[in-house]
């Protein structure tokens, strides 16, 4: 990528994070819910997660969104659930470029991998999905870094979906539940 594409990209995100910010501030969020509608909400919080998760750097975008469309009235659970089936198909797309990427990448970092991929495996059967789930579920950073980890290392997707989709749905509903302001930190 040439460096005026790179910039290209980095200013595109700003300026679509300061529109996103400056639409909050003048709309509120149960007018947007109400003009996009609460099924239509659903589906549009699916694909921002599905999209967020396919990619490390817009995983922001799915966290403002879900916290929007909480603040608009949409049930939590549902909202949540919705949310975190969209974040690990996205995951799992993720996932799926790290496989494809391996061959290409692998001689690079083999040392690297190699040595994660033998850690892990060293650990006992259920710390792998525990870890899975602790960082999906509790870490507010993109999973993009720790599925790609997964993927180079050779283990398999099957393996880490379902504490991916827990931690996942644990997270959007934490997430939800801070903009209600029934927890706080």
């Amino acid at each position: 990528m040439t460096n005026r594409s790179e910039k290209t990209i980095i200013l595109s995100f700003i300026l679509a994070v300061l529109a996103w910010s400056v639409l909050l501030y003048f709309i509120k969020p149960a007018e947007i819910v109400n003009f996009i509608g609460i099924s239509n909400s659903y589906l549009a919080i699916f694909l921002i997660a599905l999209l967020g998760g396919a990619s490390t750097f817009t995983t922001t975008t799915t966290y403002a969104a879900v916290i929007t469309l909480a603040l608009g009235g949409l049930n939590i659970f549902s909202l949540s659930l919705v949310a975190g089936v969209g974040a690990t198909l996205g995951d799992g797309i993720f996932f799926y470029f790290g496989l494809v990427g391996r061959q290409y990448v692998y001689g690079h970092l083999e040392a690297i991998i190699k040595r994660i991929a033998l850690w892990l495996r060293q650990r006992s059967e259920w710390f792998l999905p525990l870890a899975v789930y602790i960082y999906s579920g509790f870490a507010p950073t993109p999973n993009g870094i720790m599925i790609l980890t997964l993927a180079l290392s050779g283990y398999r997707y099957k393996k880490i979906f379902l504490p991916n989709l827990l931690g996942n749905v644990t997270f959007m509903l934490l997430l939800s539940l801070f903009a209600k302001g029934v927890i706080r930190f």
